[in-house]
């Protein structure tokens, strides 16, 4: 787990829009779960779910729901929270809901084959209007590492039409010693008898493929597969991959490699993909200010893809302070992330926007953690409702210093 811990200097104060910055609700580290390092799912009703790596039954994390009623949010309710042993530990990836609405996600660290797990987390079959019915997990993957691959980090597990499961792991498969691998892009597909079945569709060599995937996948609408590889590649920079499935084959190629200083290093995040098939995506560290970039890329008629870097974001002497979550595209077409580090006002990490303007991009930021109240270090990917309000979590501070949930409200 690569998460870079890094310092920013203060950014020229640009004008903020006016937004309401609210809490939702403060991890304890305990029953309830601490340091969120996930983004949130929502449900067809609004209804939130997450994950916590710590907290819960041997603190070793949580997932949990947060349920709205007429626009107001709840208590936080636990859905899951005995982790350990054969069934993993650290759930450091979001949810996803499945076609059956089962949650379905990755464990860090664990289970029988010591690698992390996947699974799925199945609601009771009947609920009591006066009593919080439990959930039910079951692991239907355990990863042991070598050429099963180990270690799915910030994964996000993608659906696809048949129900077959997508994800990567950070190590494991071939190559790079140090880390126990270079990292796999795995296939989890479902039998006739409620068993999954488990396909490695690459691993990285560490080359110009890249190696230690750390984010999720994204699937277009041909089924081809989309991603990011944190190292490899030029100077160790990264990759942005694309998946096709050719027959009963799987082929890689490399879309883009990072080279550091001008289009910016380390894209842990995954990417999104808006309705012109470019894709969307941000690095940790490089660029010209040494503290990450948000970047573009566009498909061309000859099947190339041209990279374009839309903002490289300031720093002072120290590095890789910049975000470690995707973009989020709003209604106008505005682009939305995190950075890890500080803010604007010297704050431990900060939500910004990016604004068309004038054949360039305006940066601004929506907000500028504090630690004690909003928490600081938000890592997950954002959420963005149909209402345009925003949603997040923060992995460290808050009340209670266990992190936070927070949502921006126009």
């Amino acid at each position: 787990m690569a998460v870079l811990v890094c310092a920013l200097a203060i950014l020229a104060a640009r004008p903020a829009q006016t937004q309401t910055f609210t809490v939702l609700h403060n991890f304890s580290n305990g029953g309830d779960g601490g340091s969120p390092y996930a983004g949130l799912t929502m449900d067809r009703a609004g209804n939130l779910y997450g994950t916590t790596c710590e907290g819960g039954q041997g603190n070793n994390g949580v997932i949990f729901k947060l349920t709205q009623r007429n626009g107001i949010w709840q208590v936080l309710n636990p859905l899951y929270y005995s982790f350990g042993a054969d069934r993993g530990w650290c759930p450091y990836g979001a949810v996803t809901i499945g076609p059956n609405g089962d949650l379905y996600g990755t464990t860090w660290k664990g289970g029988t084959g010591g690698g992390g797990t996947v699974f799925k987390l199945a609601p009771p079959a009947h609920t009591s209007s006066n009593a919080i019915a439990p959930w039910t997990l079951t692991v239907i993957h355990s990863f042991a590492g070598g050429g099963d691959g180990a270690n799915p980090t910030s994964v996000v597990l993608v659906f696809d039409a048949a129900g077959n499961i997508y994800g990567t792991t950070e190590s494991g498969g071939e190559g790079c010693p140090d880390y126990g691998g270079c990292g796999t892009v795995f296939e989890l597909a479902p039998t006739a008898h409620g068993q999954w079945t488990e396909t490695i569709l690459y691993k990285f060599t560490d080359g110009n493929d890249g190696s230690l995937p750390q984010a999720g996948l994204i699937l277009d609408s041909a089924g081809n597969l989309y991603g990011t590889a944190a190292g490899g590649g030029i100077g160790a920079c990264g990759t942005v991959f694309k998946l096709a499935r050719f027959g009963s084959e799987w082929i890689e190629s490399t879309l883009h490699v990072f080279v550091g200083v001008d289009d910016g290093c380390s894209p842990q995040a995954g990417l999104t993909l808006d309705s012109a098939d470019n894709l969307y995506g941000t690095t940790a560290c490089g660029g010209n200010f040494t503290n990450g970039s948000v970047f573009e890329l566009t498909p061309q008629p000859d099947g190339s893809w041209t990279e374009t870097t839309l903002a490289q974001l300031q720093g002072g002497t120290s590095a890789c302070g910049g975000p470690l979550s995707g973009v989020v595209i709003d209604a106008a077409g505005d682009l939305i992330s995190s950075r890890y580090a500080f803010g604007e006002l010297g704050g431990i990490g900060a939500v910004f926007k990016l604004i068309p303007s004038g054949g360039g991009w305006l940066y601004t930021e929506l907000y500028d953690f504090d630690y004690y109240t909003g928490g600081g270090s938000p890592i997950g990917n954002l959420l963005l409702d149909s209402n345009g309000n925003l949603y997040g979590t923060a992995s460290v501070g808050g009340q209670l210093r266990g992190g936070t949930i927070w949502t921006i409200t126009r």
